[in-house]
């Protein structure tokens, strides 16, 4: 299966979310999110064009890469940012 992520811009979500805001019920739970996805396979021909140096790689080798990043307090951040989307093994 094909993987792919959503992008939006922040100034217009963000301007949806307070429209949005103004109309909604206290109850509503909505999801914004764009209806044009990226293909990663796109995505790493955008980045390569751009000059972004950037390869797939097997998950112990992104993992083993993501976890030397908490021992750099200046790349920590990096970390943290994945922290939530990573599986439990």
């Amino acid at each position: 299966m094909p993987l792919y992520s959503e992008f939006s811009p922040v100034d217009l979500t963000a301007e949806g979310i307070v429209r949005i805001a103004q109309y909604a019920d206290r109850q509503t739970v909505l999801h914004l999110y764009s209806n044009r996805p990226v293909y990663f396979n796109r995505f790493l021909e955008i980045v390569h064009a751009l000059g972004i140096s950037m390869k797939v790689v097997e998950e112990a080798e992104f993992s083993k890469a993501l976890n030397q990043t908490i021992l750099d307090p200046d790349r920590e951040y990096i970390y943290e940012a994945f922290q939530n989307d990573l599986d439990e093994k």
